[in-house]
């Protein structure tokens, strides 16, 4: 089923629930919208034990404020979670907390931001020439081996990023751990509108 981003009725959604009892759910909503359909959710007493939900665009900091009694034991896919583990994970959280504050948790989008413009800088250092196209073609095969998930590189035929795959699961605490990474880089498929034929613009 798809909704309207600023949809706050879930009723229809429950009912279907109810009706076809699926093994899990796939959850790409966004925003404001997650409180609501997690709130029925817990209501209908669908806790993950028995209805697991795999969210797609729900980070760290959306689970802080939607809060743990109705997360815990879901699960997120990202490229990038809070893990002091890893070195350049730890510098990162270093870095945005000594700006932001100690209590603040990381998450992808914070990372992705982070990468894209450390990778831009690297980018503009390699380019010849400091034009869109000169550091467009420095960029290609770019290289980033301290990102905070891990290393990183740009695809040289559609200049998105390889990176690993994770699955986390939400803990009582809030916190994601890590369950699956994958084994190795995934290459970037990006999905590409077809070419519009400019006479019928």
């Amino acid at each position: 089923m798809y909704f309207d981003l600023d949809v706050i009725d879930f009723q229809a959604a429950m009912e279907k629930i109810n009706i076809f009892k699926p093994k899990f759910i796939l959850n790409t909503i966004n925003g404001e919208s997650n409180v609501v359909f997690f709130s029925e959710l817990f209501k209908a007493k669908k806790h993950s034990e028995t209805l697991p939900v795999m969210s797609l665009s729900m980070a760290e900091t959306e689970v802080r404020k939607i809060g743990a009694t109705l997360l815990k034991g879901h699960y997120l896919a990202w490229t990038y979670f809070h893990e002091p583990e890893l070195a350049s994970s730890r510098q990162f959280i270093d870095l945005v907390r000594a700006k932001l504050g100690s209590e603040v948790v990381t998450d992808d989008p914070m990372e992705s931001a982070y990468t894209q413009v450390r990778l831009f800088e690297l980018a503009c250092l390699r380019a010849t020439e400091l034009t869109a196209d000169g550091i467009r073609n420095a960029a290609l095969g770019l290289q980033f081996d301290e990102a905070p998930g891990g290393p990183v590189r740009i695809d040289r035929e559609n200049q998105h990023l390889w990176k690993r795959a994770l699955v986390g699961k939400i803990g009582e605490d809030g916190l994601v751990s890590m369950v699956w990474r994958s084994d190795d880089w995934i290459r970037p498929e990006p999905f590409l509108y077809p070419k519009l034929d400019q006479n019928s613009l």
